[in-house]
């Protein structure tokens, strides 16, 4: 065998070795110590300004090692104090059905004011929030744009897009959330024999941004002013889909809203941690924002509403 011929076996023989050293390692059983973990109250709630309830979950935390199932996870006989501007407004007990709901005589409101929500329970430490109901601001203007080029000068990227366009109030601190709703947009009636079956065509399957300054979420797409505080600011969201010929734009609708900086920190951080997830093993290891003090989850106030899109 010539000179050249075994040093082109002899890189093989490394690889060769190497990966049955990794395959030993791969499969090595990891002996990993149980970590405790301190017992906390876990609140999950969401909450519009237009809602005529408040519905919360109330659960508690657990080690990576144990095993419980959604029931085991619940927590019981917890009570939930809600103050508005400093004063008690609604209280909330567990109902026979095991939920923490509120039926209210009228929308819940409260705009630009703060709120406390505190979670008590005989063997745990008091659970607290402090958030604010964003105020409501309205689009200057919600348009339906065909053919919109989205893939920058020179690109003859297209796809039919809404245009949103805001005048930012330079008062407040702001963020914004947009999801486009799914609608039908066609229907065809299939018969085979004596059953009949109906052939629906939805529109947009999916949307996303090309601006830089819109993130996406796990609830939508967000948009924070920090870049624009004060000013007027036109977004595109290009939808993606079925080709469809002739699009009823009366039909199209933007679920538009103006949530606070803890639901815009928490839906950045599950996305995130969706995403993460993917990868597994070789995953980086990502934190979901919370806002509770004392506990973990999260409880969103938020200002939304469906918006018509003009032609």
């Amino acid at each position: 065998m010539s000179r050249l011929s075994r040093m082109k076996i002899f890189p093989f023989l490394i690889v060769a070795s190497l990966l049955t050293g990794c395959t030993d390692f791969f499969i090595q059983e990891l002996d990993i110590p149980r970590q405790d973990v301190d017992n906390q109250l876990v609140i999950h709630g969401f909450v519009n300004d237009t809602d005529d309830s408040i519905e919360m979950v109330i659960g508690k935390n657990w080690s990576v090692d144990e095993e419980l199932d959604e029931a085991e996870s619940k927590i019981n006989q917890a009570k939930i104090s809600i103050f508005q501007s400093g004063n008690l407004k609604y209280e909330i007990e567990q109902d026979p059905q095991g939920k923490y709901l509120k039926k209210l005589s009228s929308m819940l409101g409260g705009a630009g004011e703060d709120w406390r929500i505190e979670v008590t329970h005989p063997d745990y430490d008091k659970a607290v929030v402090n958030t604010v109901m964003p105020r409501m601001v309205f689009p200057k203007s919600v348009r339906f744009i065909e053919g919109y080029n989205f893939g920058g000068v020179g690109s003859f990227e297209e796809a039919n897009a809404i245009e949103i366009t805001i005048d930012d109030p330079g008062d407040q601190e702001n963020y914004y959330e947009v999801r486009l709703l799914t609608v039908v947009i066609d229907q065809e009636e299939l018969i085979f024999g004596t059953d009949t079956f109906y052939v629906e065509t939805y529109y947009p399957d999916n949307y996303f941004s090309d601006d830089p300054i819109i993130e996406r979420g796990t609830s939508g797409l967000l948009i924070p002013d920090d870049s624009f505080n004060g000013k007027e600011r036109v977004f595109y969201i290009v939808m993606t889909g079925q080709k469809v010929e002739d699009i009823p734009v009366d039909k199209l609708k933007v679920e538009w809203n103006c949530v606070s900086r803890d639901h815009y920190q928490y839906s950045k951080s599950l996305q995130k941690y969706q995403r993460s997830s993917n990868f597994g093993f070789f995953a980086e290891p990502i934190g979901i924002y919370t806002n509770v003090e004392n506990g973990l989850g999260l409880v969103s106030f938020k200002a939304s509403r469906i918006l018509d899109v003009a032609e």
